[in-house]
């Protein structure tokens, strides 16, 4: 006997009998058995274990008969529906003002904005709605957007984003990486990692993998080391990596000390497969392309020297400012460009054409007239 199977009661598929409901008070709720007079529940639907419950806590019970013990069933069922539908009710609303908190937070978050404007969000929310909706004033009360909220949803948020990245790359049959390396406005070097991926399915999955901070130097070993942290940190082998796109710095693709140069190096002891490694730098877009070879020297040196003019002193600024104010020009200043942020150029170029009316009539002011813009070639350059 010692040796026999022991039984388990919760596989031996115990039915609820609708008789029970009559004899001793007792539903099955949403899957659960429970009583109807104390709300208790069991944990095997067996009629012995019921019964002697009924007899011993509800043995009072016995004097209801015929239409007074079916009332009293509906009515208790009815309670515990009421219950249940409050419960929801409550649940409903709560999860509906955290989704609100996660939506207005990840707007903040998108646009940049300092994590303190949640609260100046929150007031204005609540003005409006004392306008449009008062009755949904007490609701908007309950949306929670300080400091330290919006901090902890935006960790919520990106570790969710992370986890889900992580589990998709788990199933990369085969993925390749883009490396780009700037200096941020604290002049901080920041690596940006790209990753693509293809799983079983066919399935393409692109994303922001990293930035990773490079605080010392920018070696192409540092940044070899921070790419190698990374796939460590993700759990991504580097024999599924079958292409590196990178921009065209010599740390990135240097033969012997560049990026691209360690990897061939260590291509064996990573398992690479080197012959199979697609390498590709300076991936750029074909109006930047076609910039670099048009130039335009004679338009870009005079559009770039004026607005130097206007704008690298002080005086001159806030004259042309003004100028434009007095006559309701449609913008109120001119705009730089970067030389490696390249689409700015465009929309100089664009800004100087909309206002060149009226910089040619301040430069006349100034003595130092643009003859170029009388002349329609070169406008239409």
């Amino acid at each position: 006997m010692s040796g026999g199977k022991k039984r388990k009661v919760d596989t031996e598929g115990r039915q609820f009998q609708e008789k029970w409901t009559e004899e001793f008070f007792f539903i099955l709720h949403n899957g659960k058995p429970i009583y109807l007079l104390c709300n208790e529940s069991i944990s095997v639907m067996k009629e012995f274990n019921i019964k002697s419950h009924y007899s011993t806590k509800h043995a009072t019970q016995h004097s209801l008969t015929g239409q007074l013990r079916t009332d009293k069933i509906q009515k208790l069922r009815a309670n515990i529906e009421k219950q249940q539908q409050m419960f929801h009710k409550q649940r409903t609303q709560l999860d509906n003002v955290v989704k609100a908190c996660f939506i207005v937070i990840s707007k903040l978050a998108k646009a940049l904005k300092p994590f303190a404007e949640g609260e100046f969000i929150k007031e204005c929310m609540l003005e409006v709605c004392g306008v449009l909706c008062p009755e949904k004033k007490n609701e908007l009360e309950k949306i929670s957007l300080s400091r330290r909220t919006v901090v902890r949803r935006i960790e919520m948020m990106a570790n969710d984003i992370k986890t889900t990245l992580t589990d998709r790359m788990a199933g990369f049959e085969l993925f390749s990486i883009a490396l780009d390396e700037s200096t941020d406005l604290s002049d901080t070097a920041q690596l940006a990692i790209f990753i693509r991926g293809i799983d079983k399915e066919f399935t393409v999955t692109e994303e922001l993998l990293a930035l990773q901070p490079l605080k010392a130097t920018t070696t192409g070993e540092d940044i070899f080391n921070e790419v190698q942290k990374v796939f460590t940190s993700c759990g991504l082998p580097w024999s599924k990596l079958i292409g590196v796109c990178t921009d065209g710095a010599p740390s990135m693709v240097g033969l012997r000390k560049g990026f691209i140069g360690i990897l061939n190096e260590k291509a064996t002891e990573l398992n690479v497969q080197k012959d199979d490694l697609i390498v590709l730098h300076c991936i750029i877009q074909q109006q930047n392309l076609c910039s670099k070879c048009i130039r335009l020297h004679n338009v870009m040196n005079v559009v770039v020297k004026t607005i130097n003019f206007i704008r690298s002193r002080g005086l001159n600024h806030r004259q042309f400012k003004t100028f434009l104010d007095e006559i309701s020009a449609e913008y109120n200043d001119v705009t730089y460009y970067c030389e490696v942020r390249w689409m700015s150029k465009g929309k100089m170029l664009k800004r100087f054409y909309e206002l060149r009316n009226e910089i040619a009539d301040f430069m006349k002011i100034k003595d130092k007239p643009l003859y170029e813009l009388s002349y329609p070639k070169w406008i239409c350059d």
